[in-house]
């Protein structure tokens, strides 16, 4: 999944009120949508916490860049809502 691909689910989710939290920031887990990593495609404009496997450099920087960060599903375990 690429940052348009992300920003266009994230719309969705918020549009829906799915979208959950995760330490007071939006939150989204990409492996519950069956996406194993996250490439830089784009950019980000939302600051969001993002649970992937894997990811690029160039996308970890357009998060952190808007104020997110990315860390590995096994951190969030228990932890969103």
């Amino acid at each position: 999944m690429n940052l348009i691909q992300l920003s266009t689910l994230i719309e969705n989710l918020e549009e829906r009120g799915e979208l959950k939290t995760f330490e007071g920031t939006p939150f989204i887990d990409l492996s519950q949508y069956g996406v194993g990593k996250l490439v830089g495609g784009g950019k980000m404009d939302k600051k969001i916490v993002v649970a992937v496997e894997k990811w690029t450099e160039r996308a970890e920087k357009a998060i952190k860049d808007a104020g997110g960060k990315v860390i590995s599903p096994r951190e969030i375990e228990g932890v969103a809502s």
